[in-house]
């Protein structure tokens, strides 16, 4: 670009450049408004390997308990299952659902933020219908719930947190609160459009009839128990590595103790009932084993637990098969 005084002038070449400005605009003429893309700031990583696994056993373990008592409080098969984990921004938590549907607004008390749970309108009248001693099926017709429905379900929202809420109390003690409804998420104003969820997305079955319940809460709420979790996680200071030490003689066996005989005591964890139910046990009645218990026996040495191991059977023998060796 060549100047003539003190006024730019385009040469041949600028002139041709779609990416240029002309350079004899006068006053009157409209410059042009640069053009501002928005950036795209990369995501940090919410939760590592260990800590998306520790809170996977945890939610599995509070569905377990919770498939338990809603079994007894409708007086069916009930069943809930972990679907998956997600972690989106409330803007697409709130963009990805249909104008037909149900949200619950709760407040866990005293963590910080709202949580919600969203379920199929016709799931949630299979429930109410079934707590009113009703066959408990899909209704075809799309509708909203009544204030005498959303009452009724209201009790399995408290039932939910409030077992989600048990299962933190050796953390911290928790009080779910339900505070609202909805049914269209264009109008949820719960968390900044920016702040991210921590979603689980639930599969529910009532008998035959099955949905999805999505539990999220903002990540602000479970802060708290997170730095817990981290800190259970993360290796004790004595295990941290040092200075080199000299290695150390291997030991030698000795052989005066190869016919010696070492009894093993084989232990599963069992059925936990009440203090008031113990006193009522008679001969005849069944406690249900939680089908876990079969890959958790403890293989013990005295008062020391050696090994882990699976419970089965061996040419009509019970047996355990060792699947670790547990560090003395």
């Amino acid at each position: 670009m060549e100047t003539e005084g003190n006024n730019p002038v385009p040469t041949e070449a600028a002139t041709t450049a779609p990416a240029e400005v002309p350079g004899d605009l006068t006053p009157d003429t409209p410059h042009l408004a640069p053009i501002i893309e928005p950036y795209t700031f990369p995501s940090r990583e919410l939760l590592n390997g260990p800590e998306l696994r520790r809170l996977t056993a945890d939610y599995n373990e509070i569905l377990c308990v919770l498939a338990r008592r809603f079994a007894s409080l409708f007086r069916t098969e009930f069943d809930l299952s972990l679907a998956s984990f997600q972690t989106p921004t409330f803007r697409q938590f709130a963009t990805s659902y249909p104008q037909t549907t149900h949200f619950t607004l709760f407040k866990i008390e005293p963590l910080r933020g709202i949580g919600l749970i969203e379920i199929n309108p016709a799931f949630a009248l299979a429930l109410t219908e079934r707590l009113m001693g009703g066959p408990g099926q899909l209704d075809a017709s799309s509708r909203n719930l009544t204030e005498i429905e959303i009452a009724l379900f209201d009790q399995v929202v408290q039932m939910f947190t409030q077992g989600w809420c048990e299962h933190w109390a050796a953390y911290k003690p928790l009080k779910p609160v339900v505070i609202g409804h909805e049914n269209d998420s264009r109008y949820l104003q719960t968390s900044p459009s920016d702040a991210p969820l921590f979603l689980a997305t639930v599969n529910a079955h009532l008998g035959d009839v099955c949905s999805k319940i999505q539990f999220a809460l903002p990540f602000s709420s479970l802060d708290p128990l997170l730095e817990k979790i981290r800190a259970e996680l993360a290796p004790p200071a004595d295990s941290l590595p040092g200075p080199a030490a000299a290695p150390a003689k291997a030991a030698a066996w000795n052989p005066a103790y190869d016919d010696v005989r070492m009894a093993i005591t084989a232990q599963m964890p069992g059925p936990q009932i009440t203090a008031r139910e113990l006193p009522r046990l008679k001969v005849g009645d069944v406690l249900d084993l939680p089908a876990e218990s079969a890959s958790q026996v403890q293989l013990r040495l005295g008062n020391a637990t050696r090994f882990t191991g699976r419970l089965g059977k061996c040419d009509d023998k019970w047996a355990v098969e060792v699947i670790q060796v547990l560090k003395s």
